[in-house]
């Protein structure tokens, strides 16, 4: 006998896998950067924070970092450098590891992980409330109109 699951259930399960996520990441997130999550979550509470997580899982995915261990080390990223770092001047070396497509989602993170080592960057628990609007209210990076071979 095969067992048919039909879509919706397994919708069910994926929405109940990443609610668990995101409160698994929440609370590791804040142990790490509780001044960031404390302004943002006073900022607006819960459903800024839900939406930030959003945002950002969807924008990891956008360089096919979707293993929950990556994708938190992104959001990491994210609140350490800036919520937009892939965009930042300084941070162009991690966008190249993030567009190479044939490094493995791991071996980017890795990468990234032994630059920062490397070259003695440290993640800062910051305010990230200046660029918070900002980065909420603009598009997706996947919705941007850009040239797909270079991400902003």
């Amino acid at each position: 006998m095969t067992w048919v699951i039909r879509k919706e259930i397994m919708e069910l399960f994926d929405a109940e896998a990443r609610r668990q996520f995101e409160t698994e990441a929440k609370l590791q997130l804040q142990q790490r950067f509780p001044q960031a999550l404390k302004a943002i979550d006073e900022f607006g509470g819960e459903p800024v924070l839900q939406k930030l997580f959003s945002k950002g899982v969807e924008d990891a995915a956008t360089y096919q970092i979707e293993g929950e261990a990556n994708v938190l080390r992104y959001l990491e990223l994210m609140l350490g450098f800036h919520l937009r770092f892939v965009q930042q001047p300084n941070m162009q070396w991690a966008v190249t590891i993030l567009e190479d497509e044939t490094l493995p989602e791991g071996g980017k993170i890795g990468l990234i992980d032994q630059y920062l080592q490397q070259s003695k960057m440290e993640l800062e628990d910051r305010n990230a409330l200046p660029e918070l609007q900002d980065y909420l209210a603009a598009p997706r990076l996947n919705e941007l109109n850009v040239n797909p071979e270079t991400k902003p």
